[in-house]
């Protein structure tokens, strides 16, 4: 099983901070019906404490995104063989559907509906946003 994680250096042995791992394979079986794939988003996110709850930092959001898009890339497929499933595709195509999901991240008006204070519960303010699209 190959597990697709964005491309982030990491330690031997240490696991990806969010990672994509397609289960099964869907495919046409021989008596016409389908077999429905499974695919799974595995993350390494922070714990909360007693004074802040669990957060995600811009980066983090951006990779979750780019893994969902693998997720809806395995699961939204329709293919008759199960060798050609899902992400099983030529790069390019392969890393469409992430790539697409995680230029959301990057639009002001979808940062402003997803994202708010902790505590205030205020979407991000259009400065904010601005100096955080600009520096990546």
């Amino acid at each position: 099983m190959k597990c697709y994680c964005s491309l982030i250096k990491l330690s031997e042995g240490k696991s990806p901070a969010v990672s994509c791992w397609p289960l099964l394979r869907g495919y046409d079986k021989a008596d016409g019906s389908r077999a429905y794939p499974l695919a799974a988003v595995v993350a390494s996110l922070s714990k909360p404490n007693p004074t802040t709850p669990a957060l995600m930092g811009h980066f983090n959001v951006v990779l979750f995104f780019h893994e969902m898009g693998h997720v809806f890339h395995e699961l939204l497929s329709k293919t008759r063989f199960h060798r050609f499933h899902g992400v099983e595709v030529s790069g390019d195509f392969e890393e469409a559907p992430s790539q697409m999901l995680e230029h959301w991240c990057y639009d002001s008006r979808v940062l402003k509906l997803m994202s708010s204070h902790y505590e205030t519960q205020q979407p991000m303010d259009d400065e904010f946003i601005d100096k955080l699209i600009k520096r990546y």
